[in-house]
């Protein structure tokens, strides 16, 4: 009887752990690697040379970074940093694929997504992707924004 309550409990739990709603999502299985030794990064928009014109995304982005061992160097950076809003739709390749075969995946956005990718600037080889995709409208997108950029760089 003991057993069968508590079978039936671990259901419900179950079940209902399927149903926990968030404001977005994030999609990858791998962390950005620390820097073992110092790595300089910049952003490749143009204009944003100067902090004071960086917006929220760039600041949350250049926070984590710090954390990760790197610095920002806008001369000689090692790491270019590309940080784009996407809408719902966009068609992205993947490294995933649940084929088994060397097959690249492809993903479509839903609502509002967020991509953040590593350029090494000595090969122009992508070190890595991430990204994030909001349901919200987009006056809510943006005050998620940030915590988007910490759990893309953190997964």
């Amino acid at each position: 009887m003991k057993i069968r309550i508590l079978g039936i409990l671990l259901a419900v739990i179950i079940s209902l752990s399927g149903c926990m709603k968030s404001n977005y999502q994030t999609i990858g299985n791998q962390k950005i690697q620390k820097a073992d030794e110092l790595k300089s990064f910049a952003f490749a928009e143009e204009n944003v040379s100067n902090s004071n014109h960086w917006s929220s995304l760039q600041r949350a982005v250049y926070r984590d970074l710090q954390g990760k061992n790197y610095f920002y160097d806008n001369v000689n950076p090692d790491i270019l940093v590309f940080v784009k809003e996407l809408p719902k739709g966009v068609e992205l390749l993947s490294g995933n694929s649940y084929k088994g075969t060397l097959e690249t995946g492809k993903i479509k956005t839903k609502g509002q997504t967020l991509l953040i990718q590593l350029v090494d600037t000595q090969n122009y080889q992508t070190v890595w992707r991430g990204f994030a995709a909001s349901q919200s409208n987009r006056l809510a997108f943006s005050a998620v924004q940030p915590r988007m950029v910490e759990s893309i760089l953190n997964q």
